[in-house]
């Protein structure tokens, strides 16, 4: 009779465990789900965008400044505009001009002297 009622408590715990571990994966799950909804929610600009307006073109306008600022750094070759970058119509041209040109360090590609 003892086994039997040591076999019938470790028969209620493993149903208490798994009633447990259940409960978890459900509640894991409706974490999860809220999650994805939110992060769903963050990549949704428009959302931003209509939430908070005067918040939403401030970045922009301060993202328009800091891309101006780059832009206006960089310097293209000669007879390039920059709307062909923007559509890519330049982008092979600008690439064989880099791989034709050469960088060179002159600690490491400097010539060997041949003094022996």
């Amino acid at each position: 009779m003892f086994s039997n009622q040591k076999a019938a408590e470790r028969l209620e715990e493993r149903r208490n465990a798994r009633a447990r571990i259940a409960r978890l994966r459900r509640r894991i799950d409706r974490r999860a789900g809220l999650l994805v909804d939110r992060s769903c929610q963050l990549i949704a600009w428009r959302g931003y965008v209509a939430r908070y307006p005067a918040q939403s073109l401030l970045a922009a306008t301060g993202l328009g400044f800091v891309l101006a600022t780059v832009i206006d750094k960089v310097r293209l070759p000669a007879g390039m505009k920059l709307h062909d970058l923007a559509t890519g119509a330049a982008w092979a041209g600008m690439w064989r001009n880099l791989r034709k040109t050469r960088v060179t360090d002159p600690v490491t590609d400097a010539p060997e002297s041949t003094d022996e």
